[in-house]
């Protein structure tokens, strides 16, 4: 996907699954109209939205792009290059050393904190649940946009107390059984691109890509 083929689906109008009806004002602008913006004139000009189509396009953390920029473009940008061209935001399987208890999920390798983690024991994927205040709703959300639903899968589990399967962590507090580390990675390749940390071995991006 090219930002003209971006830029000429946007004058053919549409909805994201969110909500925002997105349209061309004329070759320089775009409008969105979103039900959660107060602001009914969120206009974007073709050179800001450039920019922006760049940075996501480019692999930057769509939780950092919302946070620093727009939560509306990013909806469009997303329902857009997911529905048209097949593209998936990128998450990042980061294996600290073999004999780690789990392996950890990342949208920023540099970042202290995971999205998620997967135990090598049991193949459990520890998921922060979306409801829950203060804690990290990107991972649950971005499968939701795609069009799963992580907490009525059949396999799912609340952890009790806030523990989780493997009584480790803070503030994971549901899961689902997979049984192998090999089935939670390919549940999440269906949502996401899944790219291990450039730290990593060879061996474990070669590993991810024959899963």
């Amino acid at each position: 996907m090219t930002f003209t083929q971006f830029w000429q689906l946007i004058k053919k109008t549409g909805t994201s699954p969110e909500g925002d009806h997105f349209s061309l004002v004329d070759e320089e602008r775009m409008h969105i109209l979103s039900p959660g913006n107060r602001n009914l004139q969120f206009y974007v000009s073709r050179k800001t939205a450039e920019r922006w189509y760049d940075l996501l396009a480019g692999g930057m953390s769509i939780k950092e792009f919302r946070k620093k920029y727009s939560d509306y473009f990013c909806n469009v940008f997303n329902y857009i290059a997911i529905n048209y061209f097949g593209w998936k935001p990128i998450i990042y399987l980061c294996q600290k050393h073999e004999n780690a208890i789990a392996l950890t999920i990342k949208d920023v390798c540099e970042s202290r904190w995971n999205l998620a983690w997967i135990c090598r024991g049991h193949g459990c994927l520890n998921f922060k649940l979306p409801n829950v205040p203060n804690v990290d709703r990107y991972l649950i959300g971005e499968i939701a946009r795609a069009g799963g639903d992580v907490i009525h899968h059949a396999d799912y589990v609340e952890a009790i107390d806030g523990a989780t399967c493997h009584n480790g962590g803070v503030g994971y507090q549901g899961y689902i059984r997979f049984g192998s580390v090999e089935a939670a990675v390919r549940y999440l390749k269906q949502y996401f691109t899944v790219v291990a940390c450039p730290g990593n071995a060879t061996a474990t991006q070669l590993w991810v890509d024959n899963i």
